[in-house]
């Protein structure tokens, strides 16, 4: 936490941090504290400090104010959001799906053109399973 503001809880970016002026007005970049320091020329307020890494670019700045603008919605972590359950997509080849994710990953080839490749060998899969858990080929 700097200046006061801590960037994990909404409400305490919509305060007031050290500096008195509201960190982060909804739908109003230009009275934001934030967008003020991020646009700051002086080494004395721009944030990020010169010592704590580079200026962000014109265009994450911009990111920044289009978000301002736009309200400031703040979500949960998605970490804490309930999982739900999507439709899986319409795709050509219903036989090709094996699993639930299946028809995703099919609709996405699709859209982009690509044909699947056809199932592995058993003896490929336990060579990369090797690979992948001991980082060595298996020797059989």
């Amino acid at each position: 936490m700097n200046g006061g503001i801590s960037f994990l809880y909404r409400e305490q970016v919509l305060s007031s941090g050290d500096s008195g002026k509201p960190t982060v007005v909804p739908s109003r970049p230009e009275a934001s504290e934030m967008i003020i320091r991020i646009r700051s020329t002086d080494p004395d307020e721009i944030m990020p400090p010169p010592d704590h890494g580079k200026p962000l670019s014109e265009n994450e700045a911009k990111i920044i104010e289009q978000w301002i603008r736009e309200g400031a919605e703040w979500g949960d972590h998605w970490s804490f959001e309930k999982p739900t359950r999507h439709e899986a997509p319409e795709v050509s080849d219903k036989t090709w799906s094996k699993n639930a994710i299946d028809p995703f990953i099919l609709a996405k080839l699709e859209s982009l053109q690509i044909q699947p490749s056809p199932p592995a060998q058993p003896n490929r899969l336990l060579r990369g399973g090797y690979l992948d858990l001991i980082g060595m080929p298996s020797s059989i």
